[in-house]
């Protein structure tokens, strides 16, 4: 009876939580947060630092995670996409905490070991999860976490350990976890398990329990029991929109997505501009830059379309500036 009051009252101060517009919470960043994300941070902390934020994209759940991070003075580990969101995170970073970080690749890191903040590439843990693990983080920030929705992929094992292999796959030990993701719930209920089970083995326990209870395997088998499911996540997520936050974000937004080309695109951009050059007679000239920023535009375009596609589900507008006549087309 004692166990059941207590989660009764847990769950109620959680929702109340929720519902809140402001946070008394004294966040010691540099830029102060908005308000719906101090109280981000404060639903965190009534959750044991075990929780998704699910905020919809462009409501800033990367100064919210760097927050808690301040806030509890953590040695911080982040798990991000390969690519420019390692940029996004070392900027953040630099800007809400005012600190280095120490970036991680296959080969190793640059910057100081001893850093409070480590920003890590998905793919590049499996590498070096033995050197990671000596680190000993209190914080596990899992950026765009719906990437580890498979408990049975490299980069899921490599970052939240997998027990049948757990001599190989012991997984990144830490106190605490906060996943951000704008997507929690891609297609079936049983995509969010594999995260809900590393906040919470003991409320999920089992992958296949789960999946008898709230369907949604394949076709045959849609989602069932929703309101129950979402009564039992609600202690472990929180998800707001932007339409209903008012006022903070009415101000205009500016997002920067650097574009970090693969080696076979840096090889095919360093061959096309050779080719170029070699009948400008060794000068760059205004003939031939329409060509290469062309070139360089076929790869910065699918990025360009995910990002609209995400203002858009938001219910935010987009207004963009292009030469490239085609592609606004």
């Amino acid at each position: 009876k004692r166990l059941y009051k207590e989660e009764v009252t847990r769950r109620s101060t959680l929702n109340s939580i929720r519902k809140k517009t402001d946070s008394d919470l004294d966040i010691p960043t540099l830029i102060q947060l908005y308000n719906y994300q101090k109280v981000a941070i404060e639903f965190g902390l009534h959750a044991d630092l075990r929780f998704i934020d699910a905020d919809q994209m462009g409501l800033g759940k990367t100064p919210t995670a760097i927050g808690i991070a301040e806030l509890k003075n953590a040695k911080t580990l982040v798990v991000c996409p390969k690519g420019s969101k390692r940029t996004v995170w070392e900027r953040q970073i630099k800007l809400f905490a005012g600190k280095d970080c120490c970036i991680w690749g296959n080969d190793g890191y640059e910057g100081d070991i001893n850093a409070q903040y480590h920003v890590i590439h998905y793919d590049a843990v499996k590498k070096q999860l033995k050197e990671l693990n000596k680190i000993k983080f209190d914080l596990l920030i899992g950026d765009e976490a719906h990437k580890l929705k498979n408990h049975k992929s490299i980069r899921s094992k490599a970052v939240l350990g997998y027990y049948p292999e757990r001599a190989v796959y012991p997984g990144i030990k830490t106190k605490w976890v906060v996943f951000l993701t704008g997507t929690p719930l891609l297609n079936k209920p049983i995509e969010l398990f594999t995260l809900l089970h590393h906040l919470d083995p003991k409320e999920f326990a089992n992958a296949w329990t789960f999946l008898k209870r709230y369907g949604g395997k394949d076709s045959n088998d849609p989602p069932r029991n929703l309101d129950e499911l979402f009564k039992r996540i609600s202690k472990r997520m929180i998800r707001r929109l932007t339409k209903n936050i008012r006022g903070e974000t009415a101000n205009k937004q500016r997002f920067d997505f650097p574009v970090e080309l693969t080696p076979a695109q840096t090889d095919a951009y360093l061959k096309f501009e050779a080719k170029l050059l070699k009948h400008s007679r060794g000068g760059v000239s205004a003939a031939v830059m329409p060509a290469l920023w062309d070139f360089l535009f076929e790869i910065k375009f699918p990025i360009l379309c995910k990002f609209v596609e995400e203002m858009n589900d938001s219910g935010r507008g987009v207004l963009m500036w292009t030469i490239q006549r085609a592609h606004a087309e």
